[in-house]
C-alpha cells in the first residue's frame, strides 16, 4: 500500500484510504480506485475478478488455491510451489486494471492488486508501481499492436518467497488485454 500511495503522491493525485468493508463497489462509482484485496476475503475483488481471464480460486484437481484461466485461458493455471517443510517458495501476483463504467467520461479505472499470499499481492503492487516494469509492459503492448495503454488488462507476476513468506523477487509472467 505504501508503494501505491507513494506513486499517487508523486502524481499529485487526490486520494482517500478506506477499508473495503465501508466502501463497497457502489461507493467507487464515478471515481478511480485501487483495491488491494484477495477474492477470498473481499466481496468487491471477487465480483470484479469473476469474469476476467485470470482469477484466484480453489482448484479441486490440484487441491490448491491458484490463479486460474477462464474463457480462452481455461485449462491454464499458476499454482504455488512449496518447499520441503510445506512453506511457499513460489507464488503469483495479479494486477487487474478495469474501466469503471460508472464514470461518464470514461476516464476512471479500478485497479485490483491481488495474489497468492501477501507476497503475491506485494509483488503485484511493486510491479504496478515500478517505472521500469511499466515501461517493459508498454513495450509488450506495442508488440501486441497497441499504440497506447489498453483500457483494461491483467498481468500475472511470478514471485520467489523466503521461508517466512516474504517477497524476495518477482518477474513478469504473462498479460492479457481485456479491452483496447
Amino acid at each position: 500500500m505504501a508503494k501505491v500511495l507513494g506513486v499517487l503522491q508523486v502524481l499529485h493525485a487526490q486520494f482517500r484510504i478506506l477499508p473495503e468493508t465501508t466502501s463497497p463497489l457502489i461507493a467507487l462509482r464515478a471515481r478511480s480506485a485501487v483495491l488491494v484485496a484477495s477474492p477470498w476475503y473481499s466481496q468487491s475483488a471477487s465480483v470484479l475478478l469473476e469474469k476476467t481471464p485470470w482469477t484466484t480460486r480453489w482448484d479441486e484437481a490440484t487441491r490448491q488455491v491458484g490463479i486460474f484461466g477462464q474463457g480462452t485461458r481455461e485449462g491454464k493455471w499458476f499454482v504455488p510451489k512449496r518447499g520441503p517443510r510445506g512453506e511457499y517458495e513460489e507464488v503469483f501476483g495479479l494486477v487487474t486494471v478495469l474501466p469503471n463504467d460508472a464514470g461518464s467520461d470514461g476516464a476512471h479505472s479500478i485497479v485490483v492488486l491481488s495474489g497468492l499470499t501477501s507476497a503475491g499481492t506485494h509483488a503485484a503492487a511493486t510491479f504496478f508501481t515500478s517505472g521500469s516494469d511499466l515501461k517493459n509492459l508498454a513495450e509488450r503492448f506495442r508488440r501486441d499492436g497497441l499504440n497506447s495503454w489498453p483500457k483494461s488488462y491483467q498481468v500475472v507476476v511470478r514471485c520467489r518467497t523466503s521461508e517466512d513468506s516474504q517477497l524476495l523477487s518477482y518477474t513478469y509472467e504473462t498479460h492479457e488485454i481485456l479491452s483496447k
